[in-house]
């Protein structure tokens, strides 16, 4: 059986994250959740889902979920992952 690691956050949606996540410049992105799995097998899984804010209280999700699959490894005290 694997072993899996979750991080789970929130940040702002900047040019370069939309870039990354290749999110349409006229779409209304204010808010990225992200999900990173990551097993003991050296593989990983990052989520990402755009959303904005209509009003003050009402979350608002954009397009679907860009999925990342991939490795990572560990060098020491420093872990890498392949962004391919």
């Amino acid at each position: 059986m694997l072993a899996v690691v979750s991080f789970a956050s929130c940040t702002e949606c900047p040019q370069e994250t939309r870039d990354f996540l290749n999110i349409p410049s006229n779409v209304k992105c204010e808010v990225i959740k992200w999900k990173l799995d990551m097993w003991d097998n050296g593989t990983y899984n990052l989520s990402a889902q755009w959303s904005y804010y209509p009003d003050n209280r009402t979350l608002k999700e954009q397009g679907s979920i860009v999925d990342s699959k991939g490795v990572w490894k560990k060098d020491g005290r420093c872990l890498y992952v392949d962004l391919e």
